[in-house]
């Protein structure tokens, strides 16, 4: 489902890449932002094509319904402070039809973080378990965009999806849905009521497989 390759790059940013279940297309990354509109205060959403001469464009979005008429584009910038990481500075690039999210966190502001959260020195903090931290946040988002999408389409294609999510997740985390909600800053992301509606909505069997972590 996820795979995971965290870089200190020269700029003093920390590089999370993760990889959803599925390609997203662009009604998938516009729930992402939906989503995101939640824990991101404020959220700025940019738009780019694949072209490196270009230049960014940043969206206008004064309401949640405006989320739905930006431009659709190749690549989505959204970055803004995240309340669930103790208003750290968060950005966060989405790659239309492809499965891969880059989020992108100030390398001293991740340490503060993880200290905080796993009670530990940074330095003693491995790889494994900061990334495992941040698949938390990342999962969450794609649980709950894939969510929002199934429930507007009530699609087979899209239950299916999500239900293939929740599996992974009760094979990683065991079949319990507080280990599906990610908890940081005293504030929770918790998935929805509907959880078990979709699950026996699901008509199609799924496939089981989970990627391994890879650094």
């Amino acid at each position: 489902m996820h795979t995971v390759e965290l870089q200190n790059m020269d700029v003093g940013l920390t590089k999370y890449l993760f990889r959803s279940t599925y390609e997203n297309d662009w009604l998938d990354i516009l729930e992402y932002i939906n989503v995101i509109a939640t824990i991101f205060e404020p959220m700025e959403v940019l738009t780019d094509s694949k072209d490196d001469e270009t230049e960014p464009v940043l969206a206008t979005i004064s309401e949640s319904d405006d989320i739905y008429a930006i431009p659709e584009s190749d690549v989505v910038i959204v970055r803004g402070l995240n309340k669930l990481f103790s208003s750290v500075k968060f950005q966060i690039v989405f790659l239309k039809d492809s499965d891969e999210i880059q989020i992108y966190i100030s390398t001293d502001d991740l340490e503060k973080v993880m200290k905080k959260e796993l009670k530990k020195e940074f330095a003693d903090i491995s790889e494994e378990e900061c990334g495992h931290y941040l698949d938390g946040f990342a999962d969450s988002l794609e649980i709950r965009a894939s969510n929002l999408r199934a429930v507007k389409e009530a699609t087979s294609k899209s239950l299916n999806l999500y239900i293939e999510a929740l599996l992974q997740y009760d094979l990683l985390y065991g079949d319990c849905e507080e280990s599906l909600m990610f908890k940081s800053n005293g504030l929770s992301f918790p998935l929805t009521e509907v959880v078990e509606t979709l699950r026996e909505q699901a008509k199609t069997p799924v496939n089981h497989e989970i990627s391994k972590y890879t650094s």
